[in-house]
């Protein structure tokens, strides 16, 4: 086995296990292997693959729980802010969007971690989910990274891990989908990223199963926790990037 196809599994399997574990963050994880490695129009279309893969295969474990009622505000927000995000793609530095979300996810983080706070946004909030889910889909249309303000927005919510989950994991998949079919449209699944999609789907499979099964094993405090410090770490990522 080469290097490089090592490091394209291991971040296969982080993939997995992050969206498994926490219902978000593949691209987060994966991006720290597959971005060293493979050129950025290889990274980009796979990552968006194993995205789609460990999400599609989480949400049966929370079937019971989806509350589409909630998610469609979102969802359907989101929708309509992609192909914005795909046209600021090539009228804004990608870069420069990175480190403005970055700087965001750490100051959140940091302050999550230093300060526990009653959720400030409890309740209905139809509209303001839809805002959030718009922000969240131009960001998916751009960079791929649909899942952080939700995420930090159902913590602002005061919503639990399962409550979180069948939410922002439904708009995930639905985001992440699309944008992925528009990158199959445009061409950029080429031989080389299909190959590797092959090679990567067990891994990220497996990773998946294992993260949903860590999931069902802590509590609320210990997911709150866990989703604050990979923020931290992805935010800090996104920055050094």
């Amino acid at each position: 086995m080469t290097l490089e196809l090592l490091f394209v599994l291991l971040g296969a399997l982080a993939a997995g296990l992050v969206s498994g574990l926490t219902g978000f963050g593949t691209a987060l994880a994966s991006s720290a292997f597959w971005l060293y490695v493979l050129a950025p129009t290889v990274a980009v279309p796979l990552i968006l693959a194993a995205s789609v893969i460990a999400q599609v295969a989480g949400l049966p474990a929370f079937k019971d729980e989806l509350d589409w009622k909630r998610t469609m505000p979102m969802a359907a927000a989101g929708t309509l802010g992609i192909p914005i995000g795909v046209w600021l793609l090539d009228h804004l530095p990608a870069d420069t969007v990175k480190l403005a979300v970055g700087v965001v996810i750490v100051l959140y983080a940091g302050f999550g971690l230093l300060v526990r706070m009653k959720p400030p946004f409890p309740g209905k909030r139809p509209a303001a989910d839809g805002a959030v889910g718009f922000v969240g889909g131009v960001l998916g249309g751009m960079i791929g990274l649909s899942g952080a303000l939700p995420v930090i927005w159902s913590q602002f919510r005061g919503w639990s891990p399962a409550v979180a989950r069948s939410i922002y994991q439904p708009f995930n998949t639905l985001i992440l989908s699309i944008a992925c079919g528009a990158q199959i449209a445009a061409g950029f699944f080429t031989e080389e990223v299909v190959w590797l999609v092959v090679y990567c789907a067990p891994v990220t499979l497996a990773g998946t199963f294992l993260g949903v099964k860590l999931f069902r094993r802590i509590g609320a405090e210990t997911f709150r926790l866990i989703v604050l410090w990979f923020l931290l770490f992805a935010g800090i990522g996104l920055l050094i990037q």
